[in-house]
């Protein structure tokens, strides 16, 4: 009896370890994001959206946290250098994202 519950433990606790962890993919992308948003706030807003634009063209779900913020500052860079698509790049976040916390600020900036 104890060496079963032993055994279902150890095998719960080896389990719950390979949840947790990310895989490669999505640590590359992480620092692809991280790396963008760098960029972004030194103001290199066309090596940013290379990054941003790589995020939004990755196997990531579209309601992921990374695609979210990725088109968000796709958008912003786009207004920033003043890029014909600017305006559609923002309506696409404000209509893809409604429920986004930065919906209201790409909305106005719309």
């Amino acid at each position: 009896m104890m060496r079963r519950f032993l055994y279902s433990a150890l095998l719960l606790a080896f389990t719950s370890l390979g949840v947790a962890q990310e895989t490669p993919l999505e640590a590359g992308l992480e620092a692809t994001y991280n790396e963008s948003v760098d960029l972004f706030e030194d103001g290199l807003y066309a090596a940013a959206r290379v990054g941003f634009d790589e995020l939004l063209e990755s196997d990531l779900p579209t309601q992921s946290f990374l695609k979210e913020e990725s088109s968000f500052y796709r958008a912003l860079c786009a207004l920033y250098l003043m890029n014909e698509n600017s305006e559609y790049f923002l309506t696409y976040f404000a209509q893809t994202y409604p429920l986004s916390p930065r919906w209201q600020e790409a909305h106005i900036t719309a």
